[in-house]
């Protein structure tokens, strides 16, 4: 009887938490200067996911919370969802269940909302977890599954490799071994080859779970050792809490009480710590296993043994508080269980019976094998001391069906198979790397003598090509300089023809202004003054002085606006504009902005007033367009120059090479410095887009 209910003692399982370790330090660095909002959200919730690691779950939630509120704060729905799946991890191990499950469901809900599905996998994974700890170990089947297609089609090794360790609890807990120990195998080959150490030690953990169970303690107290000396090293309280358990259940098994009780009390101080209460809850369960064992020692009298029976109801008892107060069902079956023991062994069996028949009843509910085995043993017990002789038969008979189910040689030989296989494969892998090793130090010989051989020789002809690029870059470096001054004396020529023309345009307009434009003013007076009855002879002449007088004001303008030589460019476009908005043929815009202190040189602001005039021009000429919009905008260090009409287009590749205006207008861009753009397609209008550096023309 009490051989039997050492298997009680075995669970060692704890859920899979999500996320990797990073170092505390840096993360605190960067809290305390973040570059951005954002960048202090997602530091906030990466903090919250370490320190969860490490077992301090309130102290996680106060950085989700933290993160959640400034993601709330500026709607960013990502930090959102990570502060969420946060805040559900911690307060599921708190055992708050519906609290986290509120909070998975709002990551899945903004996870989708922002397309990241790599995060709705770690919330479906996350749901899952909840409904294992509650015992629903199909519909936790059902959330990894959907888990698991997300992530292995989205390539995330790391959460594919978690789903693999979950699905496997799932099988422990059903004592389907052989089917669990392939779950975990196939999620530690990843987590190796990642190298997620915490990962790798919670695969150890569940590995040796196995092993236990089927009656393998030196192969199960391996893998729980090698899990609890990686934790130690990563400082993971919880992994270690979880590792001392374990190691306890193994010398539990074997009967080795008082190192059991020294490793479970270990794992309690942990847990108790950090505030791990459903792991508290799971130590209070073994540590009253160990008390009820030691009522078989015969060194103990019968006041002793009713003193330990006492302590091992009074710690059953403290674990059934928790795990009701959680809803665990698998665990409120082990401890209803415990309990109608110890009433057995008190000579309570009535009293038992309520206890092992709510224990069975809820193993039956979430199909926890193991737990029906204990519930029928237990009955069997029961109904043996009421001296029910029928129905302590049939129970015992279900318990050795359920045992054989369990410890079948068939099952314990395809666990074995499993392993010898992965440790197969891992040395195949181990030999593949050090052949390649050896493979690799030959070829670095050979490659390091070839090298040399090389190198000697490389030197012999870096001398000869040293002598020839230094007399060869001294020669290039008077042909730069020549081509430097060269272009410096092109560029003040072609500064000094532009500055001419535009005063001999200047000239010729005062000319055609003062000389030409008086002289015609002054014949039209004349004709006026002639006698009325003459003036009819004349009326066709003062029509045509006056097309005249209008034509030279004309030729006047476009060869030199008195407003650009006055008023500066940005009047002297509107006038253009206006100019033409008087033919009622053209609706014309002019839109400026940022130009009030921009430093520009007269010569620049002709530059590009010209070029604007011969855009202009030749829109009217030859786009037959309707409407003209004209852009002068300052941005940071450049002017850009927009020219845009709705006419007929052309194709640019065509007349930028035979067009004049064309290429009026790109010379005179090329020597601002400017970069230009002409966007026309026959029938869509046309589009020169100039964008011109301010710091060239002001120098």
């Amino acid at each position: 009887m009490r051989l039997a209910f050492i298997g009680i003692s075995c669970f060692c399982l704890s859920l899979v938490s999500l996320g990797q370790n990073q170092k505390i330090d840096s993360l605190k660095g960067v809290l305390l200067n973040p570059s951005t909002s954002y960048t202090e959200v997602n530091t906030l919730n990466a903090m919250s996911r370490e320190i969860y690691l490490l077992g301090l779950f309130d102290s996680a939630i106060y950085f989700s919370q933290k993160a959640m509120d400034l993601s709330l704060q500026l709607d960013y729905k990502r930090g959102l969802a990570a502060a969420s799946i946060n805040l559900g991890s911690a307060n599921m191990n708190k055992g708050l269940f519906d609290t986290a499950n509120y909070y998975f469901g709002e990551a899945l809900l903004n996870y989708r909302l922002v397309a990241d599905f790599k995060g709705v996998g770690a919330a479906y994974n996350s749901l899952g977890n909840i409904l294992l700890s509650q015992g629903d170990y199909d519909g936790a089947y059902e959330q990894y599954k959907i888990a698991l297609k997300i992530r292995s089609k989205l390539g995330d090794r790391q959460g594919v490799a978690d789903c693999f360790n979950n699905i496997g609890i799932i099988n422990y807990y059903r004592a389907d071994y052989q089917k669990a120990l392939q779950s975990y195998l196939a999620g530690l080959k990843i987590l190796k080859e990642l190298g997620n150490q915490n990962g790798i030690a919670r695969s150890y953990s569940n590995i040796g779970s196995i092993y236990l169970q089927q009656g393998d303690s030196i192969n199960a107290l391996e893998s729980f050792e090698n899990g609890l000396s990686i934790q130690q090293q990563l400082g993971d309280k919880m992994g270690m809490g979880r590792s001392y358990n374990n190691i306890a259940s193994v010398y539990l098994y074997e009967s080795r009480l008082d190192k059991a009780m020294e490793n479970f009390l270990k794992a309690l101080e942990i847990k108790e710590e950090i505030g791990d209460y459903m792991s508290i809850g799971q130590t209070y369960l073994n540590i009253g296993n160990v008390y009820y064992v030691r009522i078989g020692d015969e060194k103990f009298n019968l006041a002793q043994r009713d003193s330990l029976m006492d302590k091992a109801h009074e710690y059953y008892y403290k674990s059934l508080e928790i795990f009701t107060l959680m809803q665990d069902k698998q665990a409120m079956a082990m401890a209803y269980n415990s309990i109608g023991t110890v009433h057995v062994s008190k000579s309570e069996p009535e009293e038992a019976l309520k206890f092992l028949n709510k224990g069975l009843g809820l193993a039956n509910e979430v199909g926890s094998v193991n737990d029906i085995k204990l519930s029928y043993i237990g009955l069997a017990a029961a109904d043996s001391a009421r001296g029910d002789w029928k129905s302590a038969y049939e129970h015992r008979k279900l318990f050795g069906f359920f045992r054989d189910s369990m410890l079948n040689e068939e099952n314990i030989r395809q666990t074995l198979e499993a392993k010898l296989n992965f440790e197969f494969e891992q040395q195949q892998i181990k030999d593949r790397a050090d052949r390649d090793k050896t493979e690799g130090i030959y070829r670095e010989k050979i490659k390091w003598q070839k090298y040399l051989a090389w190198t000697l020789a490389a030197i012999f002809v870096l001398v000869l090509t040293s002598l020839f690029l230094a007399f060869n870059r001294r020669r290039l470096k008077q042909e730069s300089s020549f081509q430097q001054k060269l272009a410096m004396h092109q560029k003040m020529q072609a500064a000094v023809i532009m500055e001419t023309q535009e005063q001999e345009r200047k000239r010729i307009a005062e000319d055609l202004h003062d000389s030409l434009g008086q002289l015609l003013s002054t014949i039209k007076i004349n004709l006026q003054t002639l006698p009325q009855a003459q003036q009819h002879y004349y009326t066709e002449s003062l029509l045509l002085l006056n097309q005249a007088s209008a034509e030279i004001r004309s030729i006047a303008f476009n060869l030199m606006p008195q407003t650009l030589e006055d008023a500066g460019l940005v009047p002297a476009l509107y006038e253009l504009a206006e100019k033409i908005k008087r033919s009622s043929l053209y609706e014309i815009m002019v839109q400026v902005h940022g130009m009030e202190k921009v430093p520009f040189e007269k010569q620049t602001e002709f530059n590009i007033y010209r070029i604007v005039q011969e855009a202009v021009n030749n829109i009217i000429k030859h786009a037959e367009a309707r409407e003209i919009t004209i852009q002068l905008v300052k941005l940071e260090d450049t002017i850009s120059i927009m020219i845009e009409d709705d006419g007929v287009g052309f194709d640019p590749v065509t007349i930028k090479m035979s067009g004049r205006g064309l290429r009026n207008i790109t010379a005179r861009s090329e020597w601002l410095h400017g970069n230009i753009t002409i966007d026309s397609r026959p029938g869509k209008g046309t589009t020169i887009f100039i964008e011109i550096p301010i710091e060239k023309q002001s120098a």
